[in-house]
């Protein structure tokens, strides 16, 4: 993680659909509006790491799980609504 990063995110998402594609680019943008660059966000293919979802028991995609800092924290959705995503996910 950067050491800069005070926030760690997960988004699963499911392939390459416009789903997954709407949820990767609104997810970046509200980060960078809400956190700068203060946050490390790492992408997780479900179809590449199907064990992953198991193990975060995520039974919903595109999701979204703030890991860092605690406690965990995750939003469900293609992150479209920026006060949704800052209320529930970034200031709880």
């Amino acid at each position: 993680m950067d050491g800069k990063a005070l926030f760690r995110f997960l988004l699963f998402v499911s392939g390459d659909s416009l789903i997954t594609k709407k949820a990767i680019f609104n997810c970046k943008k509200n980060l960078d509006i809400i956190l700068k660059s203060k946050y490390h966000l790492e992408i997780i293919n479900a179809f590449e790491n199907p064990q992953l979802l198991i193990e975060e028991n995520i039974i919903a995609l595109p999701i979204l799980i703030r890991k860092n800092p605690l406690p965990e924290v995750s939003i469900i959705g293609d992150m479209s609504n920026l006060e949704l995503f800052k209320s529930d996910l970034l200031l709880t």
